[in-house]
């Protein structure tokens, strides 16, 4: 059948607002109600645009994510899985500088929609602010003018207390040292793949990279030496073992083979060359100097003075000393970092929570963030704007319970690589396909979210301040822009937009609900599905709360003794898959609970946490939590093979598509 095509035309469009969500889920809702086979007054071709209309909503909302991360973007997006149908986008220039979007949606009949938008975006900065606040604690990005302030580390990965902080640009590292863990650590530009390089700290001052000669070197204050290791923390080399005293603000001028520092309890300045011998006083006793900066350009020192509360310029022998900014009194400057392309220089000032910017000279001052009275600011680097963080192929991501992270690898579970790490109890894990994040819920109480790198860590629901009490399963519907969430103590559903607002109730404790462990969604025929445990039974809602059924029953003789794992195929007249605990075995039903497979099990099978479709291989996935293995079969259950056997106990499950 030739697929036909509806066109609209749009301006100032805003994406999917809470009535208009409302109205569409309404009206998907209404399509077909599967368990009566009662039709309702939708005629065919209303039905078809409503889901055409759908899945183009969720191609511009794609394209516009890829526009807020890179301006310049403008290749297509072509064939985009999604809900077992699949969308497209091209992007391309209007004269008035805004960028037309034509995103188009098609069934998998081949009915297909487009909606055109005229989008209009700022370039991408190409530079950055990073820098470390131990009060939060964090490592932060936000743009020169200030703008677009990002976590990209928090205390969700281990972070204590950064401090000093350094960025190697052209390997896309993130370095620093937090003084309460005594480690130094690294991550990629994006936050993601935290590492420890240096665990057996004292008090690190500062840090300093030989990016060419792959070499990082640290001051300590417990012990009072200069050490220096290969980049990854490895071959550690004492250098300095005398004339230290309270080292800060260490730099290094590699064409000249020295390096400099800052002894604040003797209030000097030293050097010595970058192999730790010929240590000389540079200036003594003139300044109280903290943190340090170097222009290797003009053999210029840069620091700041604790006594007149200024940036001091000299060159490096003391000499030709400049006074060039009063920050101000009680003012603490932690960081100097420059930029300078623009021939500007930067700070942060603990004291009065700020960081600010002024000329070389120390002309041109200005504000860039203010913070708030929980914040302190500390180290600071100037590096690359932000970069566009999407998967760069498909592959299953899963939870590790005892492990507490999330792990990724190929679709042939080759490049096993950490995503995020520091998080308990990882039961659900969803990835939203628009928006490009991951979502998972974990200790029983919180949802966050982060990149496909896990980068961006962000709370999304915090039960502390909410209704609910242990969540047990999440599902998305992406183009919605929402979140539905399981309670199993509560006995309850709930929804909220994907940014955690908005949080409601959609079915209380009145019985309908018994100790729901996960939930799944049919965004084609607005329908949400649930395993219940308390009612041995698996059920389906409309996606407002309404129209409760009971889909599969124990006491109907269905095997669902004990449901777990939901996964829904929605193509055609769609699948129902789960796992029955007390049966040891997967199943799979036609949504409106007739036609019951067995797919596989008990043998070979310890104790199945989750299932995942992969609708494009026509492969399902299951996590084994006692046997430690992410497997997969066909559809039917047949040729079932050991994917990865990760160290831990994995939960979580769902497939990343690719970029």
């Amino acid at each position: 059948m030739m697929g036909s095509s509806l066109l609209k035309n749009r301006s100032g469009f805003a994406l999917l607002p809470v009535v208009m969500a409302l109205s569409l889920v309404a009206m998907l809702c209404y399509m077909v109600n599967r368990t009566s086979g009662v039709h309702l007054n939708m005629t065919a071709a209303r039905a078809q645009q409503v889901q055409t209309s759908y899945v183009a909503e969720a191609a511009l909302r794609h394209a516009r994510w890829f526009l807020k991360t890179d301006c310049a973007y403008r290749a297509p997006i072509s064939s985009q899985p999604f809900m077992g149908h699949s969308y497209g986008a091209t992007l391309t220039d209007n004269a008035d500088g805004t960028v037309r979007i034509v995103a188009t949606g098609t069934l998998s009949s081949g009915v297909s929609q487009a909606i055109v938008d005229d989008y209009r975006c700022e370039a991408l900065i190409s530079k950055a602010i990073y820098w470390s606040d131990w009060s939060i604690p964090a490592v932060r990005r936000a743009e020169l003018d200030g703008s677009g302030i990002t976590d990209l580390v928090n205390g969700l990965t281990g972070l204590v207390k950064p401090e000093t902080l350094k960025l190697d640009p052209a390997a896309e590292k993130i370095y620093w040292a937090d003084k309460d863990t005594k480690k130094i650590r690294r991550s990629n530009l994006d936050g993601s793949g935290v590492e420890d390089l240096v665990t057996s700290g004292g008090n690190i001052g500062s840090l300093a990279l030989d990016k060419t000669g792959d070499k990082l070197y640290w001051v300590d204050g417990g012990d009072q030496r200069i050490y220096r290791s290969n980049l990854d923390g490895t071959g550690i080399v004492t250098l300095v073992t005398s004339g230290i005293n309270g080292p800060t603000g260490l730099e290094l001028d590699l064409i000249r083979g020295e390096m400099y520092w800052v002894n604040k309890v003797d209030k000097t300045i030293m050097s010595a060359d970058v192999d730790g011998t010929n240590v000389k006083i540079e200036s003594s006793g003139v300044y109280t100097p903290s943190c340090l900066a170097i222009d290797t350009n003009s053999q210029r020192l840069y620091f700041f003075d604790e006594n007149t509360f200024s940036i001091v310029r000299t060159k490096y022998d003391g000499s030709a000393a400049q006074n060039l900014v009063f920050v101000g009194s009680g003012s603490k400057v932690h960081g100097l970092a420059f930029d300078f392309d623009a021939g500007k220089m930067y700070w942060t000032d603990e004291g009065d929570r700020k960081i600010e910017r002024a000329n070389l000279d120390g002309s041109g001052r200005e504000e860039v963030l203010v913070f708030g009275p929980g914040s302190k600011p500390w180290g600071i680097d100037i590096g690359p704007g932000r970069p566009v963080d999407v998967p760069r192929s498909k592959g299953p991501f899963w939870a590790e319970e005892d492990k507490q992270l999330v792990n990724r690898s190929e679709l042939d579970g080759t490049n096993l690589q950490t995503v995020v790490s520091g998080q308990n109890n990882i039961e659900s894990l969803k990835f939203d396909t628009v928006g490009q994040r991951l979502y998972w819920a974990y200790d029983n109480k919180f949802v966050n979210s982060a990149t496909p790198r896990g980068a961006d860590v962000l709370s999304v629901i915090d039960c502390n301040s909410l209704a609910c009490n242990d969540l047990t399963g999440i599902a998305l519907d992406p183009a919605g822009v929402k979140i539905y969430l399981v309670d199993k103590s509560n006995s309850e559903i709930y929804r909220a937009n994907l940014d955690g607002s908005g949080f409601e109730t959609l079915i209380p404790d009145n019985g309908t609900v018994d100790a729901p462990t996960d939930i799944e969604l049919d965004l084609m025929a607005g329908r949400m599905y649930w395993s219940d445990e308390g009612t041995t039974t698996i059920k389906s809602a409309l996606l407002d709360g309404t129209d409760v059924q009971t889909v599969l029953s124990d006491g109907a003789g269905d095997p669902v003794s004990k449901p777990y794992g939901l996964a829904i195929d929605p193509r055609g007249a769609g699948k129902i898959y789960w796992y029955d605990h007390d049966s040891k075995r997967c199943y799979r039903a036609n949504l409106d609970g007739s036609g019951t497979e067995t797919l596989f099990g008990p043998a070979g099978v310890s104790k199945i946490r989750r299932l995942a479709l992969d609708l494009d291989e026509n492969k399902l996935y299951w996590s084994d939590y006692d046997g430690h293995l992410i497997m997969r079969s066909n559809l039917d259950g047949s040729f079932s093979e050991i994917l990865v056997t990760p160290p831990g106990k994995p939960w979580g499950l769902t497939i990343v598509p690719g970029s």
